[in-house]
């Protein structure tokens, strides 16, 4: 399996699935900074080390 997934290709789908995290998270009451910096921050080797 590739690493990352359809929301994973593009900073343009990074960006509206962070949107819909931030809605979720929101609506949970989960704080929001850490989650989302601890998720998107996770994903940078993803870019680094793509696989073709």
């Amino acid at each position: 399996m590739p690493v990352g997934g359809v929301s994973n290709r593009s900073f343009k789908n990074i960006i509206q699935k962070t949107k819909e995290d931030i809605n979720a998270l929101s609506n949970n009451k989960i704080p929001l900074v850490k989650a989302i910096l601890r998720e998107n921050l996770s994903k940078i080797p993803q870019f680094i080390f793509k696989s073709n």
